[in-house]
């Protein structure tokens, strides 16, 4: 924007350094630290480096109490290099300085997912210069602080989180319950796992979700204790737990900085969120849903806080948030209605689907192969030469190149019964061929046929991942119709002019007798006609199926 100046940009990359830039908001009256999020290797190896450490010596050195407190290991290491590279830059000290433009602006230290654990440490380090300063940390990794400096940054830390973001989620400790609660419930299926397996494709509604559990699992008081497995189960808990007592810094649980807003989008469908003040105890679980990892990108971060009313929830946080409240429980979804999502194999139907898809695809690499050969037809001519008539090379033609035959005797070709072989080459045509109309047609229809061969590839695929409706099966089965038509109708090339009496477009202008028959791609080419006919048929057979599923409901 126009009213926002660079005033200097790091674009250095490390597992110490990272990317970030300083600006100057003169519609705000701020200047902006902003901190770049994970984006290459080194910040992937920084993220994985989430073990507590203590911050003693940087509380020495930053004036803070740090005696007893922790911090994720890796963003620590970044925000001191951030904190040294301002400092011996002396970047801030010379923009809040007497005399400059921007001496009376707040300080505003911003950043996403990384980068916003980054600007959490680097404002807790500066904080005893700039005491006015605000940090907005957009959701940030779920293990950044101990629970004391979280609420200790509650007066200058803002954290926002968006509904079922896995980031602000994710900590050794959770990860840890997550494990155990898996462990736990392969303790307390009582079918065998290949059924469970087979049951859980199908998406259904809360309360068949309830049904389908009673059904499938013990509770939990009736876990068998005494299987090898639980036992097992038993004895890894016992490690883990002797392990976390011998090394307490290992063991500190770590938290979302400050206070924490959380976006919570009521209608689920990101049309509409409301914003309210989360304790950080909300977070203590990973929540596995479809949207878990979408909800962590910043491009539509941004448009949802620009929608929203966050001053409103600054100015009475007791007041609005029953509000939000409010609001949130007389627009609660209704989830008695079956939710769709993309799951692969997850329909009923997923086994014919899964046949029907795989004939459409055998169909599709047979129609490509035949698009690109050079063996459609093998074609014999006879060349009238002054009266004289006499044997034309023989060729095998495909839509855009031919093949040449040669005499399989070294001698050369002898006699009448002469026998040719494949110079296994496919030679574009010469430039002096011109196609016809019929060479043309077929060529078009060719590549019709791989167009709405694609988008039924896609679709039949889907069908194993969606519950289809009549419409759709009987669209597809329309585009498989035409497809079959279309495959057929590259047959046309059988009128060309190469395969009459007419002349010989490879030599000369000579008049010739031509005869010509079907060769491998020819074969291919009718068998991927019959492959796109039993896909259509089954397509048509599903819409009947699915119709009368649903009229048998009504």
């Amino acid at each position: 924007q126009e009213s926002t100046k660079l005033i200097f940009a790091s674009f250095l990359i490390g597992i110490h350094a990272t990317v970030y830039a300083i600006l100057a908001d003169e519609v705000a009256k701020a200047i902006v630290i902003s901190v770049r999020g994970t984006l290459s290797l080194e910040d992937v190896v920084v993220d994985l480096q989430c073990l507590p450490q203590e911050l003693s010596e940087v509380g020495r050195k930053c004036d803070f109490e740090g005696s007893g407190h922790y911090c994720h290991s890796g963003i620590l290491s970044r925000g001191k290099w951030m904190y040294e590279d301002i400092r011996k830059r002396r970047i801030l000290h010379e923009v809040f300085s007497r005399g400059s433009p921007y001496e009376n602006y707040d300080l505003v230290i911003v950043g996403h997912s990384l980068g916003a654990g980054c600007a959490c440490i680097l404002a807790t380090m500066i904080r005893h210069k700039y005491p006015r300063l605000r940090c907005f940390a957009f959701e940030p990794p779920g293990c950044v602080y101990d629970e004391a400096l979280c609420n200790f940054s509650e007066s200058f830390i803002t954290s926002f989180v968006r509904h079922d973001d896995i980031v602000p989620r994710l900590a050794p400790a959770n990860a840890d319950a997550l494990r155990d609660e898996f462990f736990e419930l392969l303790a307390r299926v009582k079918i065998p796992k290949f059924k469970l397996f087979r049951d859980i494709r199908d998406i259904v509604n809360d309360d068949d979700l309830s049904r389908r559990n009673l059904a499938v699992l013990r509770a939990t008081e009736s876990t068998p204790r005494d299987t090898q497995y639980y036992q097992q189960l038993l004895k890894f808990r016992n490690e883990r737990t002797e392990k976390d007592i011998s090394n307490r810094s290992t063991s500190t649980k770590l938290y979302i900085p400050g206070k924490i807003i959380h976006l919570c989008d009521v209608n689920g469908d990101g049309s509409f969120y409301i914003p309210y003040w989360a304790t950080r105890s909300e977070f203590n679980e990973i929540i596995l849903s479809e949207r878990m990892i979408s909800d962590h990108s910043a491009s539509p971060l941004v448009d949802i806080l620009k929608n929203i009313r966050l001053d409103e929830l600054y100015d009475s946080t007791k007041n609005h948030s029953m509000k939000f409240q409010n609001q949130f429980e007389l627009i609660q979804d209704d989830n008695s209605h079956d939710q769709r999502r993309v799951v692969c194999f997850s329909t009923r139907q997923c086994g014919r689907n899964f046949v029907l898809s795989s004939i459409v695809t055998i169909a599709i690499l047979l129609s490509f192969l035949v698009n690109n050969g050079c063996e459609f037809f093998y074609r014999e001519a006879v060349v009238s030469r002054n009266g004289e008539k006499r044997n034309d090379p023989s060729t095998r033609i495909g839509f855009y190149g031919y093949e040449p035959l040669r005499c399989a005797a070294e001698g050369g070709c002898k006699g009448n019964n002469t026998v040719l072989e494949g110079a296994r080459v496919c030679a574009p045509f010469p430039p002096a061929f011109e196609a016809d109309g019929y060479m043309k047609a077929s060529r078009a229809f060719s590549f019709v046929t791989m167009c709405l061969g694609c988008v039924s590839l896609v679709m039949s695929w889907f069908s194993t991942c969606l519950e289809f409706k009549v419409k759709a099966w009987r669209g597809l089965s329309i585009i498989l119709l035409f497809t079959t038509a279309s495959q057929g109708l590259v047959f046309l090339i059988f009128r060309t002019d190469l395969c009459t009496t007419s002349r010989n477009p490879l030599e000369s202008t000579l008049p010739i007798s031509a005869h010509c028959s079907v060769s491998v791609d020819g074969v291919i080419a009718a068998c991927a006609g019959v492959c796109w006919f039993v896909a259509a048929a089954g397509a048509c057979l599903m819409a009947r199926k699915v119709g009368r599923t649903k009229a048998n409901s009504l």
